[in-house]
Parts: C-alpha cells; structure tokens; sequence
C-alpha cells in the first residue's frame, strides 16, 4: 500500500520473497542477484516470516519449489 505522505509503496517481506521468485523464474531462473535477495530476506527475516502465507501464495503462483529451494539454502547457511 503506498504511503499518503511520499507516495511510495511498501509491500511485506513475504511478497517481495514472492515477487523476486516470480521475477526469477521468468528471467530463465538464472539471475543470481534476484535468488541472493530471496535468500537474504529469507535469513534476515528467520522465524518472523509468515511461511504459512508464503507457501499458500506460492502453491497459488507455481513458485512452490522455488521457494522451497530458497528456504533449504536459506537454512543451510543460516
């Protein structure tokens, strides 16, 4: 939702996880920078991620692997 003041749009941890999986696989699932930035969200967010949102949302958008994938790295560095 933008905010009134700056105009700008903030969105949650769990739909920039979404949006940068969604972006990731339409470039050909090759864009190092775009997986980097899951994962980073991922461990910098840990347990205050809403996984239950993220995995319904991603089951809905066909990213359910993807994210899955993301969140095994993410526990395997974290």
């Amino acid at each position: 939702m933008p905010d009134s003041r700056t105009g700008l749009w903030v969105t949650s941890p769990e739909d920039q996880v979404l949006r940068k999986l969604d972006w990731f696989r339409m470039g050909g699932s090759v864009s190092d920078r775009q997986w980097r930035d899951v994962v980073g969200i991922i461990l910098v967010r840990g347990n205050a991620l809403d996984v239950d949102y993220l995995r319904t949302m991603a089951s809905e958008l066909d990213l359910l692997s993807l994210l899955d994938a993301a969140l095994a790295e993410a526990a395997a560095a974290g």
